[in-house]
């Protein structure tokens, strides 16, 4: 299968998760968090979803990376990789990501170092409320990019498969 189309699978299937995690997050507070409080128990669970869904969108911005040919600082690739989300690619086609989009998930990428590098299971729920709203205004706008993006791969001549070299970049 050609890199193009790799891409635009992992475009859909990465979309298909947002979907899925933005309504799990609205009904665990329509119903758990409502039931049981903003508790010890219900907080962890908030955060996995936060976490796994920044995790699969940096799987799929490393993805368009190497399509794009970008190259990553590699001491600090995963802030790198977002800000490489917000430029033109090697061949001057328009950024993946919006200005709104970057800053909310760079927010939510520093809440994923945290949560990776923090042991305990106790979060602040005044943080967790905020990274919620973060992420509930995120969704869409990086639906509305990647769908924007998705169509911009469409339009792109696709060489034929003898010749494509998938993904031209690497980490530095």
């Amino acid at each position: 299968m050609a890199a193009k189309a790799e891409l635009r699978s992992q475009i859909d299937r990465t979309l298909g998760l947002m979907d899925r995690s933005a309504t799990a997050v609205r009904d665990f507070f329509g119903f758990e968090v409502e039931q049981y409080g903003r508790t010890k128990f219900t907080a962890p669970y908030i955060a996995e979803k936060i976490e796994n869904t920044y995790t699969a969108l940096e799987n799929l911005f490393e993805s368009i990376s190497r399509y794009s040919g970008h190259v990553l600082d590699e001491r600090h690739w995963h802030a790198d990789l977002l800000i490489k989300m917000t430029q033109r690619d090697n061949e001057g086609r328009d950024p993946v990501l919006s200005n709104d989009s970057f800053k909310l998930l760079d927010e939510l990428r520093r809440f994923r170092h945290f949560k990776r590098h923090n042991y305990s299971t106790e979060y602040d729920w005044k943080r967790l409320d905020e990274l919620c709203g973060a992420f509930r205004t995120v969704i869409p706008l990086v639906n509305r990019d990647l769908v924007k993006f998705r169509l911009l791969l469409q339009s792109i001549p696709t060489p034929d498969s003898a010749s494509e070299v998938p993904y031209g970049g690497t980490r530095g």
